[in-house]
Parts: C-alpha cells; sequence; structure tokens
C-alpha cells in the first residue's frame, strides 16, 4: 500500500519570516505564506541617553542591525582598530541584582566560547565586557544575508544546498570540538557574506562542556518545558527562539528529542537541528508535522519522520544521512558531526566514476591521488613562506613537460574531437593553476604578511591548498594515459575539480 507523502508545509508550521520566494523544484514549489503580524517593537536595550549615530564606550554607533529574545545587534566603528564591526548588547530591561548578574555571566561565558574558535566558518569574536552595566560582545561584521535568505533569493540546487550546509556544519563541529554546544543552530543563526563566506553565528546558547562530544550538557537551570512552554504555541511561536529568561532554551521545529524532554544535551543534539534544516532546505517542508507545541514535540520525540518526497536529484546517501541524524535515540545518530559531513560529501572516486571512465582508470587514479598525498604530506607537512613559491609548487603537476604528455596522449586516439578537446582542456588547466597559485598567496599573505589571519587558520586552510594540487595532480596523470573513453570526458572533468575558493573561506 502506497504511503502519501505530506505535499506542503502545514499552516502551523510555515515561516514567518517572509513570502516564500524560491522552488526546489518545477514539481514542488514551496506554498505561498503570507507575513503574520509583527510583534510590537521592543524597547531599546541601549543605555539611556545612547540613541543611534551615538556611542557605546569607544565605538561609534552606525546602524542597528537587529533584535533578538536576548539582545540588539549594532553596527559600530572601532576606532581603536580601525574597523567595522558588530556588537551585540545583552537586553536586561526588567532584571535586577543576581537575575541581570545571571545573565550578564552567561553572555560573557558566550564571548568567551566563540573566542576559543579560529574557523573559517564561525563568526570571529573580538571582545567582550561591560558599558553601563551593558554587557557587550564586538564580533567581525559579515556584510550578506542569512542562509534562510540565501535559499529563498533564487532557486538553489542540491548541490549549491548540501555545499552551503557542509560548511555550516563544519563550524559547528569546530565548536564542537572545542567543546560547546551551539543549542539553537538553525538557518536564521548562519550568515552568507556577499563575499560567499559562510559562518556560523550567535552560540548564544552555547555552554561549556567537555572536548568529548557525548559529554552531556545541563540544560538550563531555570528552563521548565511544562512551566514555560504554551501547549497551543502558533506557528511564530513554533519558530521563535525562546531564549527568555526562566524559559526553555532553542528554537521548537530544531529542537532534538532531548531539548523537549528538559534532558542533558551534548553535540549530537546540534546534529539533529542541522539534520532538520537540511531536510527542510532540500525539500521545502519540515520533517515533522504539527499544529501545535504538543504535536511537534510528541511528532520529534516518538520519531515521527515524514518520509521525504521522492527527487532523483537527491542521492540516497543523503537522504540516509539526513534520517539517521534525525533519530529520537541520540546514541544511534551519527557519532560526530565530521561523520555526518563526510557522508554527506560525494566519494571522491565517484567524481570519476561519472566519467564512465571505467574500474581500471578509476583505480589507478585512487592508487595516484594516495600515493601523490603520501609524497607531498612526507614531503612538505607544512607549506611555509615565501609566499612566492606557488609557481614552484605547481612544477611537475602542470607546466610545458606535462602538457606535451596531454598532447601526445590525447592525439593518439582516434577521437575527431580530440584536438578540441585539448585545448579546452589545457586552457581550464591552465586557468586553475592561475586560480590556485593566486589564491596559496593570498592565504599565505594573510597570516604572514597582514596579521589577519591565525596560524591555526593558515594551517588549515593550505591543507585544503595541497589536497587540491594533489586532486589536480592525480587527474593530469590520468589524463596523459588518456584513452578514447578518457578524452571524451576529460573537458568535464577538468571543469569539476574542486574550486580554490573553498580553501579561502
Amino acid at each position: 500500500m502506497p504511503v502519501e507523502t505530506p505535499r506542503g508545509i502545514p499552516d502551523a508550521v510555515k515561516r514567518p519570516e517572509a513570502r516564500a520566494r524560491f522552488t526546489i523544484s518545477e514539481t514542488m514549489p514551496i506554498p505561498e505564506v503570507p507575513t503574520p503580524d509583527l510583534p510590537a517593537e521592543r524597547p531599546s536595550v541601549l543605555p539611556s541617553g545612547m540613541h543611534e549615530r551615538g556611542k557605546l564606550g569607544r565605538f561609534d554607533i552606525l546602524d542597528v542591525l537587529g533584535q533578538g529574545g536576548m539582545g540588539i545587534v549594532i553596527a559600530a566603528y572601532d576606532p581603536q582598530l580601525d574597523r567595522k564591526v558588530a556588537i551585540k548588547v545583552l537586553r536586561t530591561r526588567g532584571l535586577t541584582g543576581r537575575r541581570r548578574e545571571k545573565e550578564a555571566a552567561r553572555l560573557l561565558r558566550e564571548a568567551r566560547a566563540m573566542a576559543q574558535l579560529s574557523h573559517p566558518h564561525v563568526v570571529t569574536v573580538y571582545e567582550a565586557g561591560e558599558i553601563e552595566e551593558r554587557v557587550y560582545i564586538a564580533m567581525e561584521y559579515i556584510a550578506g544575508q542569512t542562509l534562510r535568505s540565501w535559499l529563498e533569493e533564487q532557486p538553489r540546487t542540491v548541490l549549491e544546498i548540501l555545499d552551503a550546509y557542509s560548511k555550516a556544519g563544519r563550524g559547528l563541529a569546530a565548536g564542537h570540538q572545542a567543546g560547546l554546544v551551539h543549542r539553537d543552530f538553525k538557518p536564521d543563526n548562519v550568515l552568507v557574506g556577499f563575499d560567499g563566506r559562510i559562518r556560523v553565528i550567535d552560540f548564544g546558547l552555547a555552554r561549556p562542556t567537555r572536548t568529548n562530544d557525548h559529554t552531556p550538557l545541563p540544560t538550563d537551570d531555570s528552563a521548565d518545558v511544562g512551566e514555560h512552554t504554551d501547549p497551543m504555541m502558533t506557528s511564530s511561536q513554533l519558530h521563535a527562539q525562546l531564549t527568555t529568561v526562566g524559559a526553555l532554551f532553542g528554537t521548537p521545529i530544531y529542537m532534538a528529542p532531548e531539548q523537549h524532554q528538559k534532558e542533558e544535551l551534548d553535540a549530537r543534539a546540534d546534529q539533529f537541528a542541522f539534520c532538520v534544516t537540511l531536510y527542510e532546505a532540500l525539500y521545502g517542508q519540515l520533517p515533522f508535522k504539527a499544529d501545535s507545541y504538543v504535536e511537534l514535540a510528541t511528532a520529534v520525540t516518538e520519531g515521527r519522520v515524514r518520509i521525504p518526497p521522492t527527487r532523483p536529484d537527491i542521492p540516497p546517501r543523503v537522504v540516509e544521512a539526513i534520517l539517521r541524524g534525525l533519530d529520537k535515540d541520540p546514541d544511534k545518530r551519527w557519532p560526530s558531526m565530521i561523520a555526518l559531513l563526510d557522508t554527506l560529501s560525494p566519494p571522491t572516486v565517484k567524481k570519476f566514476g561519472t566519467l564512465s571512465i571505467g574500474l581500471a582508470a578509476i583505480a589507478a587514479a585512487a592508487i595516484a591521488v594516495v600515493i601523490v598525498l603520501l609524497v607531498v604530506r612526507r614531503s612538505a607537512p607544512e607549506l611555509e613562506p615565501p609566499c612566492l613559491d606557488g609557481p614552484e609548487r605547481m612544477a611537475g603537476v602542470w607546466d610545458d613537460a606535462v602538457k606535451g604528455r596531454l598532447r601526445t596522449a590525447f592525439l593518439a586516439t582516434n577521437r575527431s574531437h580530440k584536438e578540441g578537446t585539448l585545448r579546452r582542456v589545457s586552457d581550464e588547466l591552465d586557468r586553475y593553476a592561475q586560480r590556485w597559485i593566486s589564491d596559496r598567496r593570498s592565504i599565505c599573505e594573510a597570516t604572514k604578511l597582514r596579521h589577519e589571519q591565525s596560524e591555526p587558520a593558515f594551517d588549515l586552510r593550505m591543507r585544503c591548498m595541497n589536497d587540491s594540487l594533489v586532486g589536480m595532480q592525480a587527474l593530469v596523470g590520468l589524463f596523459a594515459s588518456a584513452d578514447a573513453q578518457v578524452i571524451d570526458k576529460a573537458a568535464s572533468a577538468a571543469h569539476e575539480l574542486p574550486a580554490t575558493a573553498q580553501c579561502t573561506t
């Protein structure tokens, strides 16, 4: 008996932020969502007497970027360091004495937690402190939009969505490795810069824990779902962040079963939220059908996940990975975010397989990758200055001698398009080599000359560039012994080399 798959987002669980403007596919549009009544404007949390274009300590206030349950975010100029920053100011109106001190301490813990992270996909925190009894956090200013807005801006392919979410997931994983749990991961807490960089923001619900991914994190000692959560919560409330004093922390539609049940949390709760958001992005609906908080919490805790609509452009491994991450039992989810992300990433050999090169060529390419990787890692464990040695690194990978071997191999085949293909492949590899050299230099100079990038970030990005060079060398080696089948797919294979830009973000 066929199982009927829900076709749309239930009225009570539709996104309240804006009218949905994108379509996942021509056959599955996201329904139009009416804009709800907006809440009354919140009182300012800024120190008394300070207005927009005023000052906050040494900072010159430029604009108000947004307001949330716990505070306000402003754009400001830091004259001491000569840079634009984003500042989060804690909302403490109505709090006095111990309660205000508790919330102030919590925000300072957030700052210290985020300051531990140095990762290209996590927002950078510069400093934290108190001004006029208001706690503030100064962090990097990111010109861009939220991941939710990015999704709604225009139709996104499955590959684009997986790439964006994988980068956000790497940011989450970095937090977990630093002993932190986000507790409110959602598309609104991920920024997509206009430069294309993706960063996780607002570890405002993060609490220190141990570095083991499975070491539990106590829920807020004042949180009580039964006391503070309205069982008939509206659609807007289901999507709203419950970061109010004395309330459950999180956003209901993205919360894990253990979060609804007030149990101790660890990194697997973030993994669950990540899989909810990815399911939503891919299918245009939430994985749990509900019209109220009670229905939502029941569906989540009982593991009643909607059967995903059939989409041939979504690989089965992706569907299986998401469903495992949505398991109601944390022990049955992925052991870590890294394990989940590795499963979501395309297998290394799959790219070669799609070229219909044949099993022998695939095996040869895989062996070449392993051998070259070992040689590179052993002979050059770290890529150090000078920052101008990119051409030396490219020698032997793509130079005149290698181009000559490619020409000989291509012209030896009986394909009529061999010369045209050779030109296209050579041009593509020329461009890739130049981008690699340029991006490598930029990464090096950012740390060694301009001191804008930490050493851990430098090491991470250089390893990424190293792996890109290994992949290029493996593919070029395959081309140098090309047969007719390889020639047929060579141009597309060269074009599909991983962009080096991913190493710079």
